[in-house]
């Protein structure tokens, strides 16, 4: 169930807002003058959104990569992980290294 509430009420009823949520297992659109600020989802719905876009983005790389050798692709995707993980392991050294 989807339910409209205005920002005014939601920073007014923001506990409540938040036990809807979770109790009700409803999204709630926050609405300024006609325009959606923001969205509440329960975690099951998040989850889900976040499962759906996963898949979408898997998709939309095979289709981008259907004429290409498997093997080629698993070894570049497999060099983009590594290089991202890197790059996240340096930049924790880094906060560790700042915060001594």
């Amino acid at each position: 169930m989807v339910r409209t509430i205005s920002v005014r009420d939601a920073e007014r009823d923001f506990a409540a807002v938040l036990s809807g949520i979770e109790d009700a297992k409803e999204t709630i659109v926050v609405d300024e003058v006609g325009k959606p600020v923001a969205v509440f989802l329960s975690p099951e719905e998040y989850r889900s959104v976040r499962r759906e876009r996963a898949w979408s983005l898997i998709h939309q790389v095979q289709d981008r990569n259907a004429d290409q050798d498997p093997d080629d692709v698993l070894r570049e995707v497999t060099d983009i992980v590594e290089e991202v993980r890197q790059e996240q392991h340096d930049r924790a050294r880094a906060a560790v290294a700042g915060g001594s």
